[in-house]
């Protein structure tokens, strides 16, 4: 039997709002989120971004420890997921056991901050600037604080929210970019469709604004348009996170 999957909860970290109906809001009225690259952009043929200005995950998870060890990406993540649990109304082994629970997410890559990758830029160069393996390995690595193997590694997101929303279910990490957040919802649909779970987390968190990830995407001519045409897309950052159910089971509850 094919179970039919409906959405009961949507959590977003956005440049144009924290909830549906705020970005919606924003949309309407012809707001934008993008404005001028703060550093160095001259060398970039893209001169715009758009940032998540206001962002304070502490409100979602107070004197929480665990939020030092993230990068900004996994603290958006985990903020939207919080936000999507909670408009579904759902809480691991309340509303359904953790293990019944299954999580699929996207994350991108190279949205570390070039101040917390000078050292190891730093101290595994060689003489003529190219890269050192033996500098890298004696003397890079030691000086590098071991919390950034937390924020480095591009499945801690998603690891992250497991953690905190307690879902024990199974899971999977897609990466990077285009296309991976519609896997991680597909494999969502799939799981909940063959009666392997009753609901699922899934969604998508990626920060595009650094001075990494911008030198980034313009080696991979993502930015081509702004030097033919003068306009193109604008990197931004944030998070977004459904929770899918099963509809017999979000008809029990009393959920739209």
């Amino acid at each position: 039997m094919t179970r039919s999957v409906v959405v009961t909860g949507v959590g977003l970290v956005t440049p144009l709002g924290q909830s549906a109906g705020e970005i919606l809001d924003r949309i309407a009225a012809g707001d934008t989120a993008a404005s001028k690259i703060p550093y160095g952009a001259g060398a970039l043929l893209c001169p715009y971004y758009a940032p998540v200005s206001q962002f304070d995950p502490d409100a979602f998870f107070p004197e929480n420890k665990t939020l030092r060890l993230m990068n900004r990406d996994a603290q958006m993540a985990v903020v939207a997921a919080h936000i999507a649990m909670q408009d579904a109304g759902i809480r691991a082994d309340e509303t359904y056991p953790s293990e019944q629970i299954a999580l699929y997410g996207s994350t991108g890559v190279s949205n570390m901050a070039v101040d917390e990758m000078s050292r190891i830029i730093e101290y595994a160069a060689a003489d003529d600037g190219s890269l050192d393996l033996r500098r890298f390995g004696q003397i890079a690595l030691k000086r590098v604080r071991p919390v950034l193997s937390f924020r480095i590694l591009a499945n801690m997101p998603i690891c992250f929210v497991s953690i905190l929303e307690n879902i024990r279910g199974q899971n999977a990490v897609y990466t990077p970019w285009e296309g991976q957040g519609a896997q991680a919802i597909a494999s969502g649909i799939r799981a909940i469709q063959r009666g392997d779970v009753p609901c699922a987390l899934v969604g998508s968190c990626d920060v595009k604004t650094r001075e990494l990830s911008l030198v980034n995407l313009q080696q991979l001519g993502v930015f081509s348009s702004w030097e033919q045409h003068g306009r193109g897309c604008i990197p931004a950052e944030g998070a977004g996170f459904l929770v899918l159910e099963d509809q017999q089971k979000a008809a029990e509850r009393g959920k739209r």
